[in-house]
């Protein structure tokens, strides 16, 4: 087998570097090349490179969160809302968030036996499952009947409902804050949820986590990619 190549950015330009590490499977970052795989993702023209980037830059993170279902739900969730964010011009940190808020960490029903983590409702005559679900919250919460989405798996769900983030016009004004997660959630709770503690819910779980860690390297991507 051929030995692993230690690369530090000093040596070579980041044309050789990239092209050095297209095979992530043999990259070695040290100590001392803090920011390479950041640089990597945010510059790289090949986005299977970007996406490996950003699987080493969510192991990086995830493996200083306490074991047990939380870290392996967000671990399972990061990869794919970070290329997505990149994909619709989302923050990464608020697409987690919500999915642990909306799903339970996974858990709920609707997530584990109809892969719909977001809560995301069908239109009367589309296909989906009836359920009982809350409306509101605190003193003026109620039970009600309503119609889910049903998916093939969790990556539809997601992917769903991020298209649904960056096209509905109904998240247009939320749009044009989607670099500022805070700003971001601000204006997408009024529409998306009827509980009135739904921002600081979903700040509270961005900020416990430190969410929004990738944001700033989805919002560079989209700049290098768009210049």
């Amino acid at each position: 087998m051929e030995p692993v190549r230690i690369v530090k950015k000093s040596e070579i330009e980041l044309e050789a570097y990239r092209h050095m590490l297209s095979d992530s499977t043999r990259w070695v970052v040290l100590e001392s090349e803090a920011g390479a795989l950041e640089r990597v993702f945010v510059e790289s023209g090949d986005d299977s490179i970007a996406v490996s980037a950003a699987e080493r830059l969510v192991d990086n993170q995830t493996q200083g969160w306490p074991e047990g279902y939380r870290r392996d739900f967000l671990e399972s969730l990061s990869v794919e809302a970070i290329a997505s964010g990149v994909a619709n011009e989302l923050p990464p940190s608020v697409t987690l968030a919500q999915a642990v808020l909306e799903s339970g960490w996974g858990r709920s029903g609707l997530a584990t036996q109809h892969n719909n983590l977001f809560g995301v409702k069908s239109g009367a005559y589309d296909s989906g499952v009836v359920l009982s679900t809350y409306e509101g919250g605190g003193a003026t919460q109620r039970r009600a009947k309503a119609r889910f989405r049903q998916y093939s798996d969790w990556s539809e769900s997601l992917a769903h409902h991020n298209r649904l983030l960056s096209t509905d016009q109904r998240y247009a004004d939320a749009r044009a804050h989607w670099m500022d997660w805070q700003a971001f959630v601000d204006e997408i709770a009024p529409v998306y949820a009827t509980d009135p503690a739904y921002v600081r819910s979903l700040s509270q779980i961005v900020q416990k986590y430190d969410l929004d860690s990738w944001d700033a390297l989805v919002a560079q991507r989209v700049a290098n990619r768009t210049r």
